[in-house]
């Protein structure tokens, strides 16, 4: 004969009333039993904890937030234990969800905008064997406070580029020290000149 505890479980699940209510044991209010989580006991029977779904999420939110870096390194170690079937996991995601995938990237674009042209420059700088490090539009933009190196004059966003001050067509690096702020339009009429030969020009 079976014991209580190695019943199956569906027998062991008492149903709830959806008119019962329950005092959470967080946030102090009063809510429907079926407003909480189910769990299953050591005995495998259902019960209703004492913390609802919303006072259970947020905990749970706020123990990720305590715990991030350990969650990332963790996460990391396991990709890279299992590098070819997380790159296939990702591949499949993303090939089952075109469209949804499409319009996050879009979107993920459109507010890093900074983030995708640094990326596309170093990408350029790679491909020409120029030496490169990974820099911040934000903190370029803020050590040149917002100014033109060319012209001197204040950049808006909607105006504003980060150009090679040596062009990587003519050796230079991509590295913060050789890059600054400058207007698009003025950029454009540096294209792959030198400082010295502006100077010498007397123009852009």
């Amino acid at each position: 004969m079976l014991s209580t505890y190695d019943q199956p479980t569906e027998d062991l699940v008492v149903p709830v009333s959806s008119g019962a209510t329950k005092l959470c044991s967080k946030c102090e209010i009063r809510k429907p039993v079926l407003e909480f989580p189910p769990r299953r006991g050591r005995s495998g029977c259902a019960h209703q904890p004492g913390t609802c779904i919303d006072c259970y999420k947020l905990g749970r939110k706020q123990y990720y937030q305590r715990n991030k870096d350990r969650f990332r390194q963790r996460a990391l170690e396991l990709r890279a234990i299992n590098r070819v079937k997380y790159r296939n996991s990702q591949r499949q995601y993303v090939r089952s969800r075109p469209q949804e995938c499409k319009a996050y990237r879009k979107k993920y674009a459109d507010s890093h905008k900074d983030l995708y042209r640094e990326a596309r420059q170093r990408h350029n700088a790679l491909k020409r064997n120029a030496s490169t490090d990974r820099v911040s539009y934000v903190a370029i933009v803020a050590r040149d406070n917002g100014h033109c190196y060319l012209c001197g004059w204040i950049v808006l966003d909607h105006e504003r580029t980060i150009d090679h001050i040596m062009p990587l067509a003519r050796g230079g690096s991509h590295t913060e020290s050789n890059l600054a702020v400058a207007h698009r339009v003025c950029n454009s009429k540096k294209s792959k000149r030198l400082l010295s030969e502006i100077y010498r020009d007397g123009h852009l």
